[in-house]
């Protein structure tokens, strides 16, 4: 267990709050809010109306976001669909609250 707390603190410091953001990254951290929030996959195609961000914006974020390991994505098609990697996802979802009103 102590493994994955490490391994979860470093998503959540590096990839949702990156330095060079300043506190937090807002498009990122609402991106993982709206795919964790969901009880089932999401559409890539939802969060360009949903961020009011560029599609080539969005599509960077959700990179980081798969690649660091917080989200996994399924293609379908021409769209890929999004779910919180179950593995870690409870644990992540609660450290973010603390983070967002610090």
């Amino acid at each position: 267990m102590f493994g994955v707390y490490i391994d979860i603190h470093r998503y959540v410091n590096v990839v949702l709050y990156p330095d060079d953001q300043g506190p937090h990254d807002p498009i990122r951290l609402r991106l993982y809010t709206l795919i964790a929030a969901s009880d089932d996959e999401v559409c890539a195609c939802s969060f360009v109306a949903a961020i009011g961000r560029s599609q080539p914006t969005v599509s960077h974020h959700l990179k980081i976001l798969r690649d660091s390991g917080l989200v996994t994505g399924t293609k379908r098609g021409t769209w890929v669909w999004y779910r919180a990697n179950p593995d870690i996802a409870t644990e992540v979802t609660q450290l973010l609250p603390a983070r967002i009103s610090a």
